[in-house]
């Protein structure tokens, strides 16, 4: 989303200690845009590179591009509409120990609101998403 010196972006996230990429593309039927597993180098989205092993597993799928403009309620309807069919699947990735989140990271430059609707709750509740929001001042 990017009005008015705001800009925002959810990425979905998977996190596990012994996360497999491949089972969770399998699962989740999409592909990452980043992935990697305990032990190799951590893939960083900036242009800061890091060299130090990843303590864990991850999986990440960025918000597609015909999304980005868009407020972060709207991202996270895509992301909730996007996994419906999939909550079987997301169940099981939980009970192996991965842990799934919707990564709100957001930048604006004044106070501002973010409304999510109690059916969007509802919808991300019952996947059982975590959601997090990453706030950030822009001078």
């Amino acid at each position: 989303m990017e009005e008015d010196n705001v800009t925002a972006s959810v990425t979905l996230l998977v996190l596990a200690e012994d996360l497999d990429p491949d089972v969770v593309t399998k699962s989740l039927l999409q592909f990452p845009d980043q992935s990697w597993r305990r032990g190799e180098p951590q893939p960083i989205r900036a242009t800061v590179a890091s060299a130090r092993a990843a303590d864990w597993g991850g999986w990440k799928k960025f918000i597609p591009a015909d999304f980005e403009s868009r407020s972060v309620e709207e991202q996270l309807e895509f992301w909730a509409s996007s996994l419906r069919d999939r909550s079987s699947e997301i169940a099981v990735l939980r009970s192996l120990g991965h842990e799934l989140f919707l990564d709100c990271s957001i930048s604006a430059s004044f106070p501002f609101l973010i409304e999510m609707s109690d059916s969007l709750q509802l919808q991300l509740g019952a996947l059982h998403l975590n959601v997090d929001f990453h706030i950030f001042a822009n001078p």
